[in-house]
């Protein structure tokens, strides 16, 4: 296992729900949907470099989300 995969994540449907709504608004903030995405995605078990690649952002903001 990587070093940077530390944590999962465990969503309940609702959160995920919640999560994937946010991600598709167009009118939140760029910053909120970005972070929707990171759990998101850590979520379904991505690998951070890889969410960090597929988002364009850098390993940190994905760590900080996780």
């Amino acid at each position: 296992m990587s070093h940077q995969q530390r944590k999962k994540i465990y969503l309940t449907n609702e959160e995920r729900t919640i999560l994937e709504k946010l991600a598709r608004k167009h009118t939140e903030r760029q910053s909120i949907v970005k972070r929707a995405k990171i759990i998101l995605m850590a979520d379904k078990g991505m690998q951070h470099q890889a969410i960090a690649e597929e988002l364009n952002t850098r390993n940190n903001t994905i760590t900080v989300w996780v």
